[in-house]
């Protein structure tokens, strides 16, 4: 089933549909909301929070659903990347539609969470299994009617939706709501983007040409719109198929960038790509002095360090060899110990509260354990490598052994934000050992030579 749903796009209403309507206030959770949502995010739904929420309201709302474990793949937008323009109206393409005020009303969250699991009880002992009931997309046929609901859902005032160009856009209203099927099938114009490449490299300040060539199109070219980082950065118009564009205001790594084509029909596409972007500071150079010197196990394999009270708590690695221990740091002695599986390498650890959480390297899976007593609390999972950790007191900061450091929610180890690190020189990757110290992030890194 979870291969099935791995490109379903879930649209969720939120007042009404996950809490109770009490808008502008957030109202109660509704039953078995936030434990349905969870399971189809696990299950691999692209979820979308689509409300008539916006600006602290739709943060406040967003931040309710991220502290009961829920990461929206967009919000108020198709995907992650699109640009929204105020000028136009806004509507959504996603496979389902989850809202109280759908044609037929909403069945209740519990009705969903028993189609998700349909062997389960736990949750309702009322709910039993529906006769014949097959896994697979079927419950989602059977929760929007034989065939998936398609909803176009128009915010606030409908109004142009035409590009802004020179004028020659007609912003006609359509005719009629088309099925997702059918703009699938519907062909794309010939559009190509020449330069600049994906994913390539600039330095701050770097002029940069924008370059596309479009064949067979029988509408004209009325505008197209350049946009960084959901920034509009320039327009050109008509037969021009060029633009110019100094890199400043840009944050380093990678930057998503889109282009939108504007036809006279007032129809329009979009083109996205990903540029990345050096640092215009050049990395200042320390040096170190040893100011004491502790005995400690030679053979251990040390992966990750914490400091408290007086007590150093490492994590070992190796396969086979992976432990957490407390340690004396002035006598070296092991205080106490805890294994981990043969399979598992572990690698870094941090204290948080009164718990201290272990990564291990390529498993994608962590422990939680009580500080005083090493007794397991939880496991934890997440997507990428694990090789630093540490904490500023809040929340989790993780490396994963590429160039990236992530911010992550203690509780369900969801990603917050995320920084990527580069220099003048470009990506800054194998970071490890991180620390954070008065308010700056330390860490070690080696960068491999070639010979």
């Amino acid at each position: 089933m979870y291969e099935e749903v791995a490109n379903v796009k879930i649209a969720v209403d939120f007042d009404g549909t996950i809490v109770e309507h009490q808008y502008p206030e957030i109202g109660k959770e509704k039953l078995f909301a936030f434990e349905t949502l969870r399971e189809m995010q696990k299950r691999g739904f692209k979820l979308i929070l689509w409300t008539v929420r916006s600006g602290e309201k739709l943060d406040e709302a967003v931040e309710f659903c991220r502290k009961k474990g829920i990461e929206f793949y967009a919000v108020n937008k198709n995907y992650p990347e699109e640009v929204i323009d105020d000028d136009f109206a806004r509507k959504i393409e996603a496979d389902i539609y989850i809202d109280d005020r759908n044609v037929g009303g909403f069945p209740g969250w519990s009705a969903v969470w028993q189609m998700l699991n349909p062997d389960e009880n736990v949750r309702n002992p009322q709910l039993k299994k529906l006769p014949g009931e097959k896994r697979g997309l079927s419950w989602i046929k059977r929760l929007f009617g034989k065939s998936i609901l398609i909803f176009i859902y128009w915010l606030l005032f409908v109004v142009s939706t035409g590009c802004a160009g020179n004028g020659s856009s007609t912003g006609a209203k359509p005719e009629g709501v088309k099925s997702n099927r059918e703009l699938k099938q519907k062909s794309k114009r010939n559009i190509t983007i020449i330069s600049p490449v994906n994913n390539k490299m600039f330095a701050p300040g770097e002029k940069i040409e924008f370059n596309y060539r479009i064949e067979e199109a029988e509408e004209v070219i009325d505008s197209v719109i350049y946009y960084a980082g959901g920034r509009k950065i320039g327009v050109s118009y008509g037969e021009n198929t060029s633009f110019s564009w100094v890199s400043e205001g840009i944050s380093t790594g990678q930057n998503s960038f889109n282009i939108r084509f504007c036809f006279n029909d007032g129809t329009s596409e979009n083109r996205s790509l990903i540029l990345r972007f050096k640092s215009d500071i050049i990395p200042d150079n320390y040096g170190y002095r040893i100011k004491n010197v502790f005995p400690h196990d030679r053979k251990a394999y040390t992966q990750g360090l914490a400091y408290q009270d007086g007590w150093l708590y490492e994590g070992t690695g190796k396969l086979g060899r992976s432990s957490l221990r407390k340690i004396k740091l002035t006598t070296g002695e092991i205080i106490g110990t805890l294994s981990l599986a043969a399979e598992l390498f572990g690698e870094g650890v941090c204290i948080f509260n009164d718990k201290i959480i272990q990564l291990t390297w390529t498993s994608r899976v962590g422990f939680v354990y009580d500080l005083a007593t090493f007794r397991l609390i939880k496991k934890i999972n997440y997507p990428t490598q694990g090789w630093g950790l540490t904490t500023d007191g809040k929340q989790l900061i993780m490396s994963d052994g590429s160039e990236k450091i992530y911010f992550l929610e203690p509780d369900y180890f969801t990603e917050q934000a995320r920084i990527e690190v580069y220099d003048h020189e470009g990506e800054v990757r194998n970071l490890n050992e991180l620390e954070y110290i008065n308010g700056e992030i330390w860490l070690m890194f080696t960068r491999l030579i070639g010979l």
